[in-house]
């Protein structure tokens, strides 16, 4: 009962004048709203049901690394007075890398673009376009800015040649985390303050934290549906945890660290943004948010490590938190695929007669035909499976479930209004 309507029996039943046929008939409405609100719960069960879907009993961590792809970052070209034949040569470096995995998407502009873009060039300090060399400037993913609400702010610029675009797209610790992540590890980021004696405390609670997770926290149960999502067996999945420090101070994972104090907000403030970090990385380098200074704990290490390990509780990537980092790899072929059973189409029962799939002149197809399915090469699950998965071809049980529901709420309802009438006789 809402509060409006329980003020208001209230109003009525307290009321001095009040006779007995009042409070009857008043007691009778506040039964009536609640058998009707409970009949209407009833009846809505059939729309609430399939929104179950969204929901996948593969820990988040493992669905991330088997069907998110990497959202691109986004390179901005800024050419000099002219475009050089090195320029060019960079140019089908980073197109190549793009193609062999790497998230990245790129753009040149024209001199003619330049006035349009002007104020961007304030990345690049005083310079002048007609004299500077050509340059670039690396943005978040687009998707990372609508959905975390970070700013579109630059990663970082740099001078426009192959060398720096090797920077950029790699680098020994990335690979190495890279390596781990195609493991099935969670993998923790620890970002160093610059004083050691404050960073190795940290860094040993850290160790020691994410090892007791390790042990006590339990993966959830695969459901049978969700099964034919994983591409390794329930019985290969566990739960691995490691941690990887980087020195404020060293040069080849300068970008690394860009992008980094770029997965949030206010990371580059001036009162946090010399403070340690540690970040959970999971999936195909999704960080999922930045522990920072004193908020490293304990019951925050927890809380990331609980929710990377439980189960997905939606499917959709956009709906869940973090921001992807830039790597080089090619996910899709790195992570170990495993043939997907297609079953035959299910009999089509109906009216007395065989199902088409049933008469002798059609078995013969068919099993040619899945026997041609279940022998060919095996492609990556993600263009196979929709974010959402299709349900299994349902069986009498499958079909009838939504009418027994409906059924099931109109009596209810009936019920009710019965029950009314007869208290009012």
């Amino acid at each position: 009962m809402t509060p409006a309507h329980r003020h208001r029996c209230d109003a009525e039943r307290d009321s001095p004048d009040a006779t007995a046929t009042t409070e009857i008939t008043t007691g009778l409405r506040c039964i009536n709203i609640i058998q009707m609100r409970t009949a209407l719960l009833i009846l809505s069960l059939p729309c609430l049901i399939p929104a179950s879907g969204w929901a996948c009993s593969l820990p988040v961590f493992r669905y991330a690394l088997e069907h998110w792809p990497a959202d691109p970052y986004r390179v901005l070209i800024v050419p000099a007075g002219s475009w050089r034949d090195s320029d060019e040569a960079a140019l089908r470096y980073l197109s190549e890398q793009k193609q062999q995995g790497a998230n990245v998407d790129f753009r040149k502009w024209n001199r003619s673009d330049l006035p349009a873009i002007w104020p961007e060039l304030r990345w690049f300090g005083a310079v002048n376009p007609e004299t500077m060399g050509t340059r670039f400037v690396v943005l978040p993913p687009a998707t990372a800015v609508e959905r975390a609400g970070i700013a579109n702010r630059p990663v970082g610029g740099a001078a426009w040649c192959r060398e720096s675009l090797e920077q950029l797209l790699t680098s020994p610790l990335r690979q190495e985390l890279s390596a781990r992540l195609l493991q099935g590890q969670i993998v923790w980021l620890f970002l160093e303050s610059g004083d050691p004696q404050i960073d190795d405390a940290i860094a040993e609670r850290v160790k020691a934290r994410i090892a007791y997770e390790q042990a006590t926290l339990r993966l959830p149960e695969i459901l049978p549906n969700d099964r034919k999502l994983l591409r390794e067996t329930s019985a290969e999945l566990s739960i691995r945890f490691s941690m990887l420090r980087i020195r404020r101070s060293d040069p080849a994972e300068g970008w690394l660290i860009e992008q980094l104090l770029s997965v949030e907000g206010d990371l580059r403030d001036p009162d946090i943004v010399g403070q340690p970090m540690l970040f959970p990385v999971f999936g195909r380098g999704r960080v999922l948010y930045a522990l920072t200074g004193a908020g490293i704990t304990d019951e925050t290490i927890h809380e990331a490590a609980q929710f990377l390990t439980g189960a997905c509780l939606c499917t959709v990537k956009a709906e869940n938190p973090g921001v992807d980092l830039l790597l080089a790899v090619s996910w899709e072929d790195a992570v170990r695929k495993t043939q997907v059973p297609v079953d035959p189409p299910p009999p089509l029962v109906g009216l007395g007669f065989p199902s088409r799939w049933q008469r002798p002149e059609n078995r013969s197809a068919v099993a040619t035909a899945t026997q041609v399915q279940q022998e060919a090469e095996s492609v990556s699950l993600y263009s196979q499976i929709p974010a959402v998965p299709d349900a299994e071809s349902p069986g009498w049980h499958g079909i009838l479930w939504l009418p027994a529901l409906f059924l099931l709420g109109l009596a209810a309802a009936v019920a009710s209004i019965a029950l009314v009438m007869l208290r009012r006789w």
